[in-house]
């Protein structure tokens, strides 16, 4: 009965809404704290430069990126509106 709890405890634990980020949450958090020594703030300061390298990424990468798949279709819609005339 007892190991049946256990289990099912786990396994609720795991599949929670965020899937796997909680435990490479934990890994992150205890792989810093273990090899440099940090404290938990500046691990958790340092967990900002995540969010930083997404926007980033996000802003001069896939946001452009659409942009210049948006002009692209724009001058092909164009293209063939001028050759059908």
């Amino acid at each position: 009965m007892k190991s049946e709890m256990q289990q099912c405890t786990c396994i609720t634990v795991f599949s929670s809404d965020t899937g796997c980020a909680g435990i490479v949450g934990y890994a992150y958090k205890s792989l810093l704290a273990e090899l440099f020594g940090w404290g938990l703030s500046t691990i958790v300061w340092s967990a900002i430069l995540f969010a930083v390298a997404y926007y980033r990424i996000f802003c001069t990468g896939l946001y452009e990126m659409d942009i210049r798949l948006e002009e692209a279709q724009t001058r092909l819609d164009n293209e063939r509106c001028a050759s059908s005339a």
